[in-house]
């Protein structure tokens, strides 16, 4: 009986002894996972050293840098043309002749108006010194007469007709408007400097040498004032029209390199710099709305065979750069009570750390002071964190 008593006694112990392990482990497990409720997972980034540059992006269209428009000055007709798009042409270089009948009948007009205009004005400036010597001649006659008068040597009759002599010299010479005579010959000038160009616009020859880029009429078409005819441009000087926004806008000026890239080229690079910045801002439609934009004209510095006018290019323009820079990604970056911080990884914790800013980029701050190479920081949920924070991360940073 007491042999009996003894073996489920020690079946016993063996039961609660695995029923108190078990129950231990449970609550162990439950306890850490209260515990890592508490902790906030965290990932980090190293800093380290790099060199930095600061590049501002845009797109733009490439056109010539030398390029010359021509449109109808007059209603004519197109009489021949001599070069087709893609021809090379030497300075002076006949390309589109129109027709220039009246033309050279409204040049011959203007000649003979400005020829009659200037007469009139020399018949009427001689007339008027001829009418003001002869005035003068009535005046001292007249003054003659009226001392007589007062002599009592004449009659009052006979100075009246000296007086009426001297009045009408007068009137005579106020009709003579030597302004408005030269007025109408200057006016007949600019009729003739025009029709001479009208005249010679209808020979359009090559400012420079170059290559037709477009031809926008046909042979025998008639054309009308301001109608589009032809563009010349030098292909291998060319330049790229872009734009930026305001605030990169203050980081430009003349002389600042840049990269030129082009999606069919995209193994090629090409180096320009910035010519000319917009005095002035401008509002453009964007695919976020209106904006204000500053527009830049950007230089290619080499001769590029494979790049055409029109051709849609990415414009990449180094406004700074630091060697060997302390660098931390831009979104280690964080700003409490107006101050620049960053979280800092260690044994655990986050610690809140102020520092001083360097050069940024799109992806990078650089750090002057209050990190070291090879610490961590922390790069996700610092809205979460205070300083000295517990939190985990499974980076392998660390």
């Amino acid at each position: 009986m007491h042999l009996a008593w003894q073996l489920p006694r020690k079946k016993w112990l063996v039961t609660g002894t695995i029923l108190l392990l078990i129950l231990g482990l449970v609550s162990y497990k439950v306890w850490s996972g209260q515990s890592n409720k508490s902790v906030i997972i965290v990932k980090t980034a190293q800093v380290k050293k790099q060199d930095l540059e600061a590049n501002i992006y845009t797109t733009g269209t490439l056109q010539p840098a030398q390029q010359k428009e021509y449109y109808a000055k007059a209603a004519t007709t197109v009489k021949e043309i001599l070069k087709e798009p893609g021809t090379k042409v030497t300075q002076g270089e006949p390309i589109v002749i129109l027709d220039d009948s009246q033309a050279l009948l409204d040049l011959g007009q203007a000649e003979s108006t400005l020829a009659l205009q200037e007469s009139e004005y020399r018949k009427g400036l001689s007339n008027k010194l001829f009418l003001e010597k002869k005035l003068e001649d009535a005046q001292k006659n007249l003054q003659r007469q009226e001392q007589l008068y007062e002599l009592g040597a004449v009659a009052l009759k006979e100075i009246e007709g000296y007086r009426l002599e001297v009045a009408s010299l007068e009137n005579q010479l106020a009709a003579i408007d030597l302004k408005a005579l030269e007025a109408q010959v200057n006016k007949a000038k600019l009729a003739l400097q025009g029709a001479r160009e009208v005249a010679t616009s209808t020979v359009i020859t090559s400012p420079f040498d170059g290559t037709v880029l477009k031809i926008g009429v046909k042979e025998n078409q008639p054309v009308t004032p301001g109608m589009f005819i032809a563009s010349i441009g030098d292909v291998h000087t060319l330049e790229v029209n872009c734009s930026v926004n305001e605030y990169d806008a203050l980081k430009l000026k003349i002389g600042q390199k840049a990269q030129i890239s082009s999606e069919g080229l995209r193994e090629k690079k090409f180096s320009g710099e910035i010519t000319q910045v917009a005095p002035q801002a401008e509002v453009e439609q964007t695919t976020t709305g209106s904006e204000n934009r500053v527009k830049v004209k950007l230089t290619l510095t080499e001769k590029v065979e494979e790049l055409k006018p029109g051709y849609s290019v990415n414009v990449k323009i180094l406004t700074d750069k630091k060697a060997d820079a302390l660098i931390v990604p831009i979104e280690a970056l964080l700003q409490r009570d107006g101050k620049d911080v960053v979280f800092v990884y260690q044994d655990g914790l986050a610690v809140l750390r102020e520092v001083k800013k360097g050069l940024s980029t799109e992806l990078y701050q650089e750090i002057t002071e209050g990190l070291a190479q090879g610490e961590l920081v922390i790069i996700t949920s610092q809205e979460k964190l205070k300083d000295n924070t517990r939190v985990k991360t499974n980076d392998k940073n660390k």
